[in-house]
C-alpha cells in the first residue's frame, strides 16, 4: 500500500469522452406549460457544451398536459425509447418538481435509462450551474470527465486507489464508507456505505 502524497500524479480533464449528444441519443420530457423554458434551457446546454467540446444536437421534446402524477407517469410510459437513447432530460416547474423521484425510479428501474432533471426556474442560473449539469449528463451517459496518471513508480504494477472512512452513527452503530477505482485511468470507481455494530468488523 502506497501513500499517494509521496508520489505526484497528474490530472487530465477529458474532452467529449462520451461522443456528445446527437439528437437521437437524448430526449426531453416536460409539460406544455414549461415547453418554452425547456427550449431555453436546451439552448443553454448547447452553448455551454460547445465551450467544453460536448456537443448537443436538438433532442425530441415530449410535452404533456397532465395535471397529476398518475396521468403524467402514464404519459411517460407511452414513450417508446429507442435503443440509442443514452439519457432522458427532464424539465419541470416548481409545482410538479415532486414528480421527479417517481419519474427517476421508473426510468432507472423499468426503462433502464439514466435521467437528468432541471427546474425551469433555474434557466437564469449562472454558467457554472449548467457546466455542472453538462458534466453530470456526460457521466450518467457513460462518459468520463478526467483521467489520472500516477507516478511511474506506482504504474509499474496494476494499481487501485482505495479510500475508507469510519464514523459513529446513531446509538451503538458505526458507519463506514469505502470507495475504490477499477480502471487503468482511475476515472471509474465503486462506492458503498454500510452500518455495523460496535465490535463488528467494518470490512471483511
Amino acid at each position: 500500500v502506497a501513500d499517494l502524497n509521496s508520489y505526484p500524479c497528474s490530472f487530465r480533464k477529458l474532452v467529449n469522452s462520451n461522443g456528445g449528444f446527437p439528437s437521437q441519443s437524448w430526449i426531453c420530457i416536460t409539460t406544455q406549460r414549461s415547453i418554452d423554458n425547456a427550449k431555453t434551457i436546451i439552448m443553454k446546454l448547447r452553448d455551454i457544451g460547445k465551450r467544453t467540446d460536448v456537443f448537443f444536437d436538438l433532442p425530441e421534446i415530449k410535452a404533456f398536459n397532465s395535471r397529476d402524477l398518475n396521468s403524467f407517469m402514464e404519459e411517460i410510459k407511452t414513450i417508446k425509447f429507442r435503443p440509442e437513447v443514452k439519457i432522458v432530460f427532464i424539465v419541470l416547474n416548481k409545482y410538479i418538481k415532486n414528480y421527479y423521484p417517481s419519474i427517476k425510479q421508473y426510468l432507472n428501474t423499468q426503462a433502464g435509462i439514466p435521467s437528468q432533471c432541471v427546474l425551469e426556474e433555474n434557466k437564469s442560473k449562472p454558467d457554472s450551474y449548467f457546466t455542472n449539469v453538462v458534466n453530470q449528463m456526460v457521466v450518467k451517459s457513460g462518459g468520463e470527465l478526467y483521467h489520472i496518471t500516477l507516478h511511474q513508480f506506482l504504474n509499474q504494477n496494476p494499481t487501485m486507489i482505495l479510500g475508507v472512512d469510519c464514523a459513529r452513527a446513531k446509538g451503538n452503530k458505526r458507519r463506514y464508507t469505502m470507495t475504490f477505482t477499477y480502471n487503468q485511468f482511475y476515472s471509474r470507481f465503486y462506492s458503498e456505505e454500510k452500518e455495523y455494530a460496535r465490535g463488528e468488523e467494518a470490512i471483511t
